[in-house]
């Protein structure tokens, strides 16, 4: 039997299984409070009810006070059109992405709605589709020159330095890996890191003295410790075994914090050997 249905009160079907039909309806606003719980029954209308008349129930929670995503939409058409006026009609993939991103939001009026549109969509890929376009947000503050006309120093830059001048020749290693380690919460491209970080980790090392090979592979580490706990690698894997990060983050804060211990210790120990 593919599924089974349960009556409520003779008018309600709810269907047993996973093969129910996803249908978008317009919640009316309660009568006490703004959220209107998951598992409530409906009308057509968008009416909770008790029963009768209903026509299936609420899929997740839904906020009917408003639309919280209208600041991320204003904030979206305002950087569109700085963009267009700055730049010319320049759409590439990314406009088109960021654009699609902005509907997206706009539509769904609330962000869990769009989440669980976007779930029901394409399960495997959500986490992918969702997440990467933040991600390369989060990277382009960290990595953007603002000052000077955009020729002065980033945020990395600024973050790389910082560890740079608390350093010995004894300690760089370890604190180029934990540096490393700090800015991949933040970049999550190994690529992309390496082009901000490298370019600052490399001369310094030369300059007190580190082995250039293992500044390099100082980096490389700290970027491969923190991923651990960052499920940018992770987010391909769980969409195919149907799993989110809270399934595996307990066993991958141990090996982040075993990891860091035993890792750091040998970097610290070739500051002193090498």
């Amino acid at each position: 039997m593919k599924f089974k249905t349960t009556t409520i009160g003779g008018s309600v079907e709810i269907l047993a299984s996973k093969d129910y039909q996803s249908v978008p309806i317009t919640v009316a606003a309660p009568g006490e409070g703004t959220i209107v719980k998951a598992g409530t029954p409906l009308t057509a209308a968008g009416v909770a009810t008790t029963g009768s008349g209903a026509v299936g129930i609420l899929l997740y929670d839904v906020d009917t006070a408003g639309n919280p995503n209208a600041a991320i939409v204003i904030a979206g058409i305002i950087y569109m059109v700085w963009f267009f006026i700055n730049k010319g009609i320049n759409v590439d993939l990314n406009t088109v992405n960021f654009i699609f991103l902005i509907l997206g939001i706009l539509f769904h009026k609330t962000p869990i709605n769009y989440v669980k549109a976007i779930e029901n969509a394409c399960k495997g890929a959500a986490g992918i589709i969702l997440q990467f376009p933040f991600y390369a947000g989060i990277m382009g503050i960290m990595t953007f020159k603002l000052a000077e006309g955009g020729t002065g120093e980033s945020l990395a830059i600024v973050i790389s330095d910082f560890f740079v001048q608390i350093s010995t020749i004894r300690t760089y290693p370890l604190f180029s890996f934990l540096a490393s380690g700090f800015l991949n919460f933040f970049i999550p491209s190994g690529g992309g890191q390496w082009t901000v970080q490298g370019s600052i980790m490399m001369p310094a090392g030369d300059a007190i003295g580190t082995n250039p090979a293992v500044t390099a592979m100082s980096v490389a580490w700290g970027d491969s410790w923190t991923n651990m706990i960052q499920p940018f690698w992770a987010l391909p894997a769980l969409g195919i075994a149907g799993l989110s990060a809270r399934d595996i983050m307990g066993y991958c804060v141990i090996t982040l914090i075993v990891s860091g211990i035993i890792v750091g210790g040998l970097f610290l120990l070739l500051g002193f050997i090498l």
